[in-house]
């Protein structure tokens, strides 16, 4: 989630950089985030490559990417996700 939350700085410095032409925000947002998001995958810690395993996974459902890939099985991983934003998940925005 750092990669992908600062990667947005340093994306906006580089177009800035150049001094004219279209600007990072102008871009549309399916673009900004999938770009940040593509940065976040590929530049991030161990614990993101959990979720680039899923994603990688050659598995014939996504459920059985998902056990594959955490060792546990979706239903537990959906209770998990829930008890965890019921915890106070860090924000990354609005819900």
């Amino acid at each position: 989630m750092l990669v992908h939350e600062y990667s947005t700085v340093l994306l906006d410095l580089v177009c800035r950089a150049k001094g004219s032409g279209w600007q990072f925000f102008e871009a549309p947002k399916w673009f900004v985030q999938g770009y940040e998001e593509y940065l976040g995958l590929t530049c991030a810690d161990a614990q993101a490559g959990k979720v680039r395993a899923i994603l990688t996974s050659r598995e014939p459902t996504f459920g059985r990417a998902i056990r594959t890939s955490l060792e546990v099985g979706v239903e537990q991983f959906g209770a998990d996700w829930l008890a965890w934003l019921e915890k106070g998940a860090p924000s990354t925005g609005p819900r």
